[in-house]
């Protein structure tokens, strides 16, 4: 062996052994042809869970609305609410409408959720886990009672005693979205 092939040899092995140490790789999971998806729908992510300070049943899901309440969120307390309600909350220069949370909009659905999910007392404003009217700001706020200072503040104007009956009864009810 001449000194050219002799070093090319050393070379080539010296480089195998590099190669065989440092270039290993883990194995790559293997996912299939690149076509394969093609036509399909990829699967949906999965639902975010609430957590449980959002969500104060535990798990267990809302009051069943059975038999149905005979007070209804959508007619008789969540129009008293709205921006042109005597209640006034989701009034947009200020109060709930604004900046101040718990949201108050204009949508029946997206202020029962916002209530529900904003904390109050001794719960939340709105419990839909509980028939006792303790365990929700709303009640208490209307009435001036336990939980701050009594609401609506002006323009609106402060609920009657029949409308105070109403809230209650519909609490009792577990503050069903109906």
């Amino acid at each position: 062996m001449t000194g050219k092939t002799s070093s090319m040899a050393l070379l080539l092995a010296l480089a195998a052994a590099l190669a065989a140490t440092n270039c290993s790789a883990p194995d790559l999971p293997r996912y299939g042809s690149p076509n394969s998806l093609q036509g399909k729908s990829p699967p949906a992510p999965p639902a975010p869970e609430e957590s449980p300070t959002q969500l104060p049943c535990g798990g267990k899901g809302f009051i069943k609305d059975e038999p149905p309440c005979t007070v209804k969120w959508s007619t008789d307390i969540f129009p008293l609410m709205k921006s042109n309600g005597n209640w006034r909350c989701a009034e947009v220069v200020s109060c709930h409408g604004g900046t101040i949370p718990p949201k108050v909009t204009d949508n029946s659905e997206e202020t029962w959720d916002s209530l529900r999910k904003f904390p109050s007392g001794k719960g939340f404003y709105i419990n839909p886990c509980s028939k006792d009217k303790g365990e929700s700001g709303l009640s208490l706020n209307l009435s001036g009672t336990q939980v701050g200072s009594q609401m609506p503040k002006p323009p609106g104007t402060p609920a009657s005693t029949e409308q105070l009956a109403k809230v209650d009864a519909w609490l009792a009810c577990g503050s069903p979205k109906n």
